[in-house]
């Protein structure tokens, strides 16, 4: 594994919000919130379920399946450290 010093990828900003989002990936675990008020998930991480703006949340652990909504194929990469990895894909 590399060492964050070694990337030549950009790496995300960690926050006190969404630092157990990536801890949580680090484990391999892929986790978002769920508001305890109206049940519903969301991402990006927030103190503050943009659904109902209930302040009490939980991270639950998805099954990996989901339904792609759209996708698009990159074949120009927009930043140089993914140049290699074109074409690649982006999907909701």
């Amino acid at each position: 594994m590399m060492r964050n010093q070694e990337m030549s990828k950009p790496l995300p900003g960690i926050s006190e919000e969404n630092k157990p989002f990536w801890d949580y990936m680090k484990q391999h675990e892929f986790r978002v919130q769920k508001c305890l008020e109206c049940s519903k998930l969301f991402y990006p991480p927030t103190p503050m379920c943009p659904h109902c703006m209930s302040m009490e949340s939980e991270w639950v652990k998805l099954s990996g399946k989901a339904k792609v909504y759209s996708f698009v194929i990159v074949h120009q990469a927009r930043h140089p450290a993914f140049a290699r990895e074109a074409p690649y894909v982006v999907a909701i």
